[in-house]
């Protein structure tokens, strides 16, 4: 090899050779211009770390230099093969087979907000696709094309539809609240939960409920999402024709994907595009309010309802007062959750020291040194322990009899207890609590009827608390 390059180019190369190291290739030209550069650099006199700048700025030209006479394609990007960390960015058009679900999410998308003018911001509707399980993007190259700026924007260009609520019709006139169907529970893993109200205070080390279920659970998911960037919108996203043409865009595109359009909206944006699918356009989109705004609407419906109770006293001994304040308005879930979820196993921690008999016989005893005289309790405490070392699957647990016993017991106490008005109340907190549970449950697992039966569980209190825009 070395013979040939001697023979084709001459003296116009130079063949560096160190031993134990491999030969370096360069054209004379190019060389001769860097080492001279940098022998002159090195004449002068320079400090220890100047010397080292100019040897890896010499460097830097040499590796620059190879890099400029590598061998391009003018007319097609790189493969993913190619780019392997590019590989997941290359959009792919083809539609969608049976096995995927396509579901659009939309909300309002600043951009340059932090001007001291104000002025060149940008304020529109943003929209993205979700496709689970992530399309496996196959290698290929894509050509380089010389676009005209008209035909770019043509290619990212979403058409603008005026709303007329004339024309386009609008029979969300009037706001009715009908008789729903009942929806078949068909995922039963939160009964589980009964084992961890009823056997928390009793065994220690004992994971919280969202340990809980991350212990207890497994199985197959459908894998990771693809999520891809769609154009946005220059309108202002509370403009109703801004979501009219939204609705419109993804109504197209799922069409192309041969899928019912679905899209999901915060609550503002939610109340707008359902008055214009209640119409006869756009009557083929599914409109969903996003699962956080609901699960706050639910938590601010719980503090209300509850309000002059004495829940806001006993947060407090955990919780800071304007904490609290925040809680109860369910605008910090995280805080709101966890602290209903302590009032929840503290209620029936309560129902069980009653109706098991549990009697403390040392104040100061841990309530973990009581032992499980009962039998009921003891067979639910084994197994519990079973479940968390996984010998025995979910299934096995929710159908054991002692959970059905326990679940039995309670049913009957709570029902006598209900008699007193107070202590419905907290009972009926102690089921807003359930499903509270139960709705992320359905949105982490993906289970649509278990979703839509939280949520139809969800609107009495909703209704209940007068957030009517939620219902």
């Amino acid at each position: 090899m070395k013979c040939k390059l001697k023979e084709h180019y001459g003296s116009s190369i130079v063949i560096t050779e160190i031993n134990g190291k491999p030969n370096v290739v360069t054209f004379q030209q190019n060389a001769s211009t860097i080492l001279h550069s940098f022998y002159k650099e090195s004449a002068a006199q320079k400090s220890e770390e100047e010397n080292k700048n100019a040897l890896l700025k010499a460097a830097a030209a040499l590796i620059k230099n190879d890099i400029r006479s590598m061998p391009i394609n003018k007319q097609f990007y790189p493969s993913t093969d190619a780019i392997l960390s590019a590989g997941d960015s290359v959009p792919k058009n083809d539609p969608l087979d049976q096995s995927h679900s396509l579901q659009f999410v939309a909300d309002n998308v600043d951009h340059n907000i932090d001007t001291i003018d104000g002025n060149n911001t940008f304020h529109g509707m943003g929209i993205i696709s979700c496709t689970t399980p992530g399309v496996i993007k196959s290698p290929k190259e894509i050509p380089r094309v010389e676009l005209t700026t008209d035909e770019l924007v043509s290619a990212g260009h979403i058409n603008v539809f005026h709303y007329n609520s004339d024309q386009v019709g609008n029979s969300f006139t009037s706001l009715r609240f009908q008789k729903v169907q009942e929806l078949r529970k068909i995922n039963t893993t939160w009964k589980l939960d009964i084992l961890m109200k009823v056997l928390w205070p009793l065994k220690s080390p004992m994971p919280g409920w969202s340990g809980l279920m991350q212990m207890v659970c497994s199985g197959n998911n459908p894998g990771l999402s693809n999520v891809t960037f769609l154009p946005m919108i220059d309108l202002n996203p509370s403009d109703m024709s801004c979501v009219y043409s939204t609705l419109k865009f993804v109504s197209k595109e799922a069409s192309y994907h041969n899928r019912t359009p679905v899209i999901t909206f915060d609550q503002p944006l939610y109340w707008k595009a359902l008055m214009i699918t209640c119409g006869e356009e756009c009557k083929n989109v599914v409109v969903r309010l996003g699962g956080f705004h609901t699960e706050m609407s639910f938590l601010g419906s719980k503090g209300r309802l509850m309000s002059g109770s004495g829940l806001k006293e006993v947060l407090e001994l955990v919780y800071a007062p304007n904490a609290v304040n925040h809680m109860l308005s369910g605008k910090a879930v995280s805080r709101c959750v966890r602290g209903f979820m302590l009032v929840d196993i503290a209620l029936h921690w309560l129902i069980t020291e009653e109706l098991f008999r549990i009697n403390k016989t040392n104040e100061e005893a841990e309530l973990t040194d009581i032992p499980l005289s009962n039998s009921i309790l003891s067979e639910a405490g084994q197994l519990l322990d079973k479940l968390l070392n996984k010998q025995i699957p979910i299934e096995t647990a929710v159908d054991h009899d002692a959970l059905k016993a326990i679940e039995k017991e309670l049913e009957s106490k709570k029902k006598h207890l209900k008699e007193s008005r107070t202590s419905s109340l907290w009972l009926s907190f102690c089921e807003m609590v359930a499903i509270l549970k139960r709705f992320p449950l359905a949105e982490r697992t993906g289970d649509w009827e278990r979703h839509l039966a939280s949520i139809q569980e969800m609107l009495q209190y909703l209704a209940a608390a007068g957030h009517n825009l939620y219902t």
